[in-house]
């Protein structure tokens, strides 16, 4: 015998390296699916009392910012990303994300919402998935412009 693989089993080994490898680049991908995009929920009805979490002059149309509100039932602190689309009309989202639950953030040079643990990318209009492998939007939540002042109504269970 003279030391070298049958040629078959080269073969064979050959293979299966290179499915492993196109089964672990594809895992470890964050491309888009083809699976359908989820929409966007609806913005919750206020309920229970309003935090005021900045004033109207802070936070100019078309401006985003990151917030915290204190959940009414925990009392613990809630991060919140806004977006304030109009002179009118401010949104509320949840800053976890829906992958793996890291804090989604605003500083990026996309203008998107960002979270950096995996790169998910949030559409700030609608909170929808644009990108990377969060598989739902960003949580709603039920957000107003009263006078001067920018009010959140945090979920009354969290």
């Amino acid at each position: 015998m003279n030391g070298s693989i049958p040629p078959t089993r080269r073969n064979l080994l050959g293979a299966a390296g290179a499915a492993g490898t196109i089964v672990a680049l594809t895992a470890c991908s964050g491309g888009s699916s083809s699976e359908p995009a989820i929409p966007a929920s609806e913005a919750p009805s206020p309920s229970g009392e309003g935090q005021i979490v900045l004033g109207t002059a802070e936070l100019p149309e078309n401006g985003k910012a990151e917030v915290i509100v204190r959940g009414p039932a925990s009392g613990k602190d809630l991060g919140v990303l806004l977006y304030r689309a109009d002179a009118g009309t401010v949104l509320a989202y949840s800053n976890i994300c829906t992958h793996q639950g890291c804090a989604v953030g605003t500083d990026t040079d996309e203008a998107n919402f960002y979270c950096p643990c995996h790169g998910s990318r949030y559409a700030y209009q609608d909170g929808t998935v644009l990108g990377g492998p969060a598989p739902r939007p960003l949580v709603r939540y039920a957000a107003a412009i009263e006078g001067e002042n920018i009010l959140v109504f945090p979920p009354q269970d969290s």
